[in-house]
């Protein structure tokens, strides 16, 4: 679990860290009282840090939330938030959750992945960190809070949550070059046979470059690097933020690839 580890003095925070443990193992949201809600960055990423090793999950990348302003201003954040993609809960094209009653969330974005280490200078370099992306491709997120509500507990305990994040559906691979289009590429996203909602990463204020540019840098400065091989979910520009049980969400490229995720 070398990669979820800090430098420095940043320790989890142990009333939150219980409290995580409890909702996830028991499959309940909770509520925070304000002594279990974290007092800084380094301790929120600290408790998430925490929080996976205490049940076993490995990172195989990361995802960036709140990469707006309007975002961060709502979560009480001066800057973007990320959380640890899992081995385990990564799948490709398809994938079929059982979530229990568990309030469950769907993202279309878009998904870097990584083809070289960004660490040291690198990771502060914005031709490398760009050079570095392998493939490009379409992804439905899947959120699942342990807050019963997220937004009035905040970004930080959102952070310690790690990012509520659970889970990472990838359609097919597009080649980097096609990264100077990818702003304003246009997605589709639908539940069932609705009709489908488009948007493009501009129109939903998110430029995945510059989420990659950000998260190369702080990951590095918190000791925890960008590594080849790791996928990278640059933020949500389509959302279903309640799939019911029973229910399908589909995502898609206009003329492209598709991903979906049926919710048991």
């Amino acid at each position: 679990m070398a990669d979820t580890a800090h430098r420095g003095a940043a320790v989890a925070h142990p009333l939150l860290l219980r409290r995580l443990l409890v909702a996830r193992q028991e499959q309940r949201a909770v509520e925070l009282a304000d002594d279990e809600r974290p007092r800084s960055l380094d301790e929120a990423y600290a408790t998430a840090a925490a929080l996976l090793h205490a049940l076993g999950l490995e990172p195989n990348g990361a995802k960036v939330g709140a990469n707006g302003a309007t975002g961060q201003r709502l979560l009480g954040l001066t800057e973007p938030l990320w959380g640890h993609t899992l081995a385990g809960l990564c799948w490709q094209t398809r994938a079929e959750l059982d979530a229990g009653d568990a309030a469950v969330g769907a993202e279309a974005e878009w998904i870097f992945t990584l083809g070289r280490d960004l660490d040291g200078a690198s990771a502060q370099d914005p031709a490398a960190v760009e050079a570095a992306i392998a493939q490009i491709a379409l992804g439905i997120e899947i959120t699942r809070p342990s807050y019963i509500d997220p937004m009035r507990e905040g970004g930080l305990a959102i952070i310690a949550d790690n990012g509520v994040h659970a889970g990472l559906v990838i359609g097919d691979a597009l080649s980097p070059q096609h990264l100077a289009e990818l702003r304003d590429r246009r997605m589709w996203l639908a539940v069932d046979d609705e009709a489908r909602r488009h948007g493009s990463a501009s129109q939903a204020g998110v430029d995945p470059l510059a989420a990659l540019l950000w998260l190369a840098a702080d990951r590095a400065r918190r000791g925890v690097p960008l590594r080849r091989g790791h996928r990278i979910a640059t933020g949500a520009l389509l959302t279903c933020r309640d799939l019911p049980r029973g229910h399908t969400v589909r995502a898609g490229i206009e003329g492209g690839a598709e991903c979906t995720l049926v919710r048991l």
